[in-house]
């Protein structure tokens, strides 16, 4: 599945398609910007390859295109047969990269890395033995809005003065969600896409999304959304390379692809306006810490030398395990943007650096 993912040919196609949308329109006549432009909607609409469609959709955006990329997405999200994309827009116009499993990774930091945070880092082989989809996107502040609007209990849970604070962009993440919240968007979502109730993948308790929920055995069975666990994530993060950045191991280069401490003005920022890596996922790194479906220390099986990413008993949601945080936030240093990076904190939990992403596990 690498060889297909990671292409040389492929990767470079990307970077030229991204070194296009760095330069802008400028320098072109209006007999050359426009059949450009024309082509790169095509590409976006029709290439197969996840990372060539997220590059064109950077591009695009950079050349301020972005309600044209909308009224594409609109019309994906009405396909029932998405062909032969490694990648779909869903009914409420969110794209998804597929990965076609089993996959395999090399999970943690190796000793050698400066940065790691010693046992917390542990380097492991990871086999994900499933077909998945991962959100290209944290989901934003437009979309969670759509959730309350049928859920106005939870609106009282973080105040508009702190929302105009720390994230007032409608493209970017909604920023302050508790891990239950999180999961009941997605159980909320699958309703919206018409995912029978038995596939869903979060069971509510009997006061609803709290502690004493459960995630049944086979969660990472159903087709529902839900959160991704800690070895997708890092699978789709890493997208192919095997250092703690996606784009390399400098820190000169991380203002281009994340929103940390240093370039956010201390807020979360708009959603997909930094570079994307090779799967075209955005802001894996930075912008809003993204909860996991795995709590921190959640045990894996062994088989044939490593682990594998599979849940065989039900889980009930607990206070006292902490639930895995990744990615790094917009008030973060530069330490802690990085694939292996790891935070737990208890699911009740709301702090104004943190989102989520969605994932899917495919039939």
């Amino acid at each position: 599945m690498d060889s297909i993912l990671f292409h040389p040919e492929t990767s470079m196609r990307r970077a030229l398609i991204l070194a296009l949308g760095t330069y802008g329109t400028e320098g072109l006549s209006p007999g050359e910007r426009e059949p450009l432009i024309a082509r790169l909607l095509e590409v976006y609409r029709d290439d197969p390859d996840a990372g060539i469609h997220g590059a064109a959709a950077w591009t695009l955006r950079q050349w301020g295109r972005k309600e044209s990329l909308k009224a594409i997405d609109g019309e994906l999200s009405q396909l029932q047969d998405r062909g032969g994309r490694r990648w779909y827009v869903n009914g409420q116009g969110q794209t998804f990269a597929v990965i076609d499993g089993p996959v395999e990774l090399r999970m943690g930091s190796p000793p050698t890395d400066t940065e790691r945070i010693g046992a917390n880092e542990r380097p492991h082989r990871m086999m994900i033995p499933r077909r998945f989809a991962i959100a290209d996107r944290e989901v934003t502040f437009a979309q969670f809005q759509q959730f309350l609007k049928t859920h106005t209990e939870l609106r009282p849970l973080v105040s508009p003065d702190v929302l105009n604070r720390f994230g007032p962009d409608p493209d970017g993440p909604w920023i302050g969600p508790a891990w239950y919240t999180a999961a009941q968007y997605c159980n909320w979502l699958s309703e919206q896409e018409g995912i029978p109730e038995d596939q869903w993948c979060y069971e509510p308790a009997d006061r609803g999304y709290v502690e004493g929920m459960t995630i049944p055995a086979d969660a990472l069975r159903r087709t529902g959304y839900r959160l991704p666990t800690e070895a997708e994530w890092e699978y789709a993060c890493r997208s192919g390379t095997i250092t703690s950045r996606y784009y390399g191991l400098t820190t000169d280069l991380l203002g281009r692809y994340a929103w940390y401490q240093a370039n956010s003005d201390e807020r979360a920022r708009s959603g997909g306006s930094l570079l994307p890596n090779d799967l075209g996922l955005f802001d894996m790194l930075g912008n809003a810490y993204e909860w996991m479906n795995d709590w921190f220390d959640a045990p894996r099986p062994w088989a044939r030398g490593g682990y594998s990413d599979t849940i065989n008993v039900s889980e009930h949601v607990l206070e006292k395990r902490p639930r895995l945080l990744l990615g790094g936030s917009f008030a973060q240093p530069p330490a802690g943007i990085r694939a292996p990076g790891r935070r737990g904190n208890a699911p009740s939990l709301r702090d104004v650096s943190y989102g989520f992403r969605l994932a899917k596990t495919l039939p």
